[in-house]
């Protein structure tokens, strides 16, 4: 039994075993076998470049960043339309909207009016409607205050009434215009981007983005190294085609410190519309709105996507996407005033103004970075792909060359029975014995008594 075992574990550990080896005399089969390497070894060479092997990927995700108004002279757009001509291409009634649009002038809004910043990002308005209701009571209301009223110099009548026993009256007016200015205001668009390569646990962070001339890594907030920075920002149409923002579609990291600025009409010609759009061309179906995004408002969405390239350099590509949406902010407030003569009485001031909402802009992409365990990854899938050739002749010396194929699967397969191997193996002890005996010339004692040779 312990002999048996003994058998056993030399026979099953104790050996190396090594393949058989067929080697084919066929010029042909040693070309395309050659020509098979070549390609595969291409073939992996773009598989590591292009997949990051021995780099394992990191989602982003925003850090900082923002967009908003600068100061600065506002170039007068000019609207393709005369004022006065205004009340039939941008007019619209009631509809899903719930809104009216019935503009009849165009002015010039101050900055601090038209640009309004949000939490979640900028406004930017392009159409008003404004609503100023004075409220008199006693000796304010009197003809003179109903002339007053009437006389005043808006593009839309006022209305002044009274309520008849109270003693009180109002004076209301109300003005639906555009604004006409607003293509060439001006915005800083910043973006930022985070990786946390320990997953959730802030140990090791690396930040990049337009805040700073330099990307840091690190432990946050205060242990952070600095590390060079090579990004280039590149604003895109939707088609994928170069678009100009800030006067040019391609910005370097050393250009861009702090953000990059350029005008509305800029984003909006990235996004694919102008503000005299029509909203329905971006949409499929029935969509009963304004003819034109200047009335309805619109909403354009910042997508930036960081790429990191096959010698580790990183691009980060904007998209800014128009979406058709109404975009409304109220602004109401209510003051004392003495309009038309100096008793004291209230002044409410309502104003509904439509434009185009800016988000903060949205970061993702990945980035790679070393990782023993995706080494291992890589070398083994190099392996895989290396063995494909080999595979490949195997497969068509042995089935797809005819006859020959035939020749060489019977060179190549052994075929074992044990019926046959057992006969073969008792003649063959049969006539060693006989010829041993004949040697020591004894064909009668047993075997095991026999005298041994020694040399």
């Amino acid at each position: 039994m312990l002999r048996s075992i003994t058998r056993f574990c030399s026979d099953e550990f104790l050996v190396v075993a090594l393949p058989r080896v067929l080697v084919l005399q066929n010029r042909r089969l040693g070309v395309f076998y050659k020509l098979l390497q070549a390609g595969f070894i291409i073939l992996v060479v773009f598989y590591f470049l292009a997949s990051h092997q021995f780099q394992k990927p990191y989602q982003v995700e925003s850090w900082g960043g923002g967009v908003w108004f600068e100061e600065g002279t506002h170039g007068g757009e000019a609207i393709p339309l005369n004022c006065a001509d205004l009340l039939t291409p941008y007019t619209h009634d009631h509809g899903t909207t719930g809104f009216s649009y019935k503009p009849t002038a165009c002015k010039v809004l101050p900055t601090a009016e038209s640009s309004i910043t949000q939490q979640s990002g900028l406004f930017q308005t392009t159409f008003v409607d404004d609503i100023l209701v004075w409220q008199g009571k006693d000796s304010a209301c009197s003809a003179l205050a109903k002339v007053a009223c009437e006389n005043r110099n808006e593009s839309s009548a006022a209305v002044y009434e009274e309520v008849a026993g109270s003693g009180s009256c109002s004076c209301t007016f109300r003005e639906q215009f555009l604004v006409s200015n607003v293509g060439e205001s001006r915005i800083r668009l910043s973006y930022g981007y985070q990786v946390d390569y320990t997953g959730r646990t802030l140990a090791s962070v690396y930040r990049g983005g337009l805040l700073s001339s330099a990307n840091s890594e690190g432990r946050p907030p205060h242990d952070l190294e600095e590390r060079s920075g090579d990004l280039v920002t590149e604003f895109l149409a939707p088609d994928g085609s170069a678009c100009n923002f800030g006067g040019k579609s391609e910005w370097h990291q050393d250009e861009s410190v702090g953000g990059i600025s350029g005008t509305l009409n800029e984003l909006l010609n990235c996004a694919g519309v102008t503000l005299d759009s029509n909203p329905t061309s971006l949409l499929a179906g029935n969509f009963p709105a304004p003819p034109h995004f200047r009335t309805m408002g619109l909403k354009i969405e910042f997508h930036v996507e960081i790429h990191q390239q096959v010698f580790g350099r990183r691009s980060a590509y904007v998209r800014t996407e128009a979406v058709p949406q109404v975009t409304s902010f109220w602004d109401t407030h209510e003051q004392v005033s003495s309009f038309p003569a100096t008793t004291a009485s209230s002044r409410r001031h309502s104003r509904r103004m439509h434009g185009v909402a800016m988000s903060t802009p949205r970061v993702h992409g990945t980035i790679y970075h070393f990782d023993w365990v995706f080494l291992v990854k890589g070398f083994v899938d190099v392996a895989v792909l290396l063995g494909v050739p080999r595979f490949l002749l195997f497969f068509a010396s042995m089935y797809l060359l005819g006859p020959t194929s035939e020749v060489y699967r019977n060179c190549a397969r052994t075929k074992i029975s044990v019926f046959n191997k057992f006969q073969s193996s008792i003649a063959k002890m049969m006539v060693a014995e006989v010829a041993y005996r004949g040697i020591m010339k004894d064909f009668a004692t047993p075997m095991g008594e026999l005298e041994q040779i020694t040399p």
